[in-house]
């Protein structure tokens, strides 16, 4: 009888690929940290009054960065100018506001909040 000798494989030298699940199309490459990042739906003509209204709150449009992880499917052409598809015909714009006054409206948001809750306990204990 002869002897028979194990041999090991090689690891194989194909690139480790994430699951989908890592692919993220809204994912903003390039980000200042000065600054919050939003992607506003501009999908028909009644919906292209929302970047004006974004700027009048102190939005700007965000200038030269990436959107979508590049791996991703976002279509050819898209992602790199601050647009993407967000499916179904919606198209959205990437904006940016200065990080002290989205702070500044998120503390105003809540405390109206806090407020109306407020309100609501009182007249339900009454």
């Amino acid at each position: 009888m002869s002897e028979r000798t194990l041999t090991t494989k090689e690891p194989s030298k194909r690139p480790v690929r994430p699951n989908m699940g890592a692919r993220n199309r809204l994912s903003v490459a390039q980000q200042d940290p000065n600054f919050v990042y939003r992607v506003v739906a501009v999908d028909n003509a009644s919906r292209l009054n929302r970047i004006e209204d974004m700027k009048a709150l102190g939005y700007e449009l965000a200038p030269g960065v990436q959107i979508g992880d590049e791996r991703a499917d976002i279509g050819k052409g898209i992602g790199k100018t601050g647009i993407v598809s967000l499916g179904q015909g919606t198209t959205g714009v990437l904006m940016r506001i200065p990080k002290e006054w989205y702070n500044d409206y998120k503390k105003e948001k809540h405390s109206h909040i806090d407020k109306i809750s407020a309100d609501l306990k009182h007249k339900l204990d009454t």
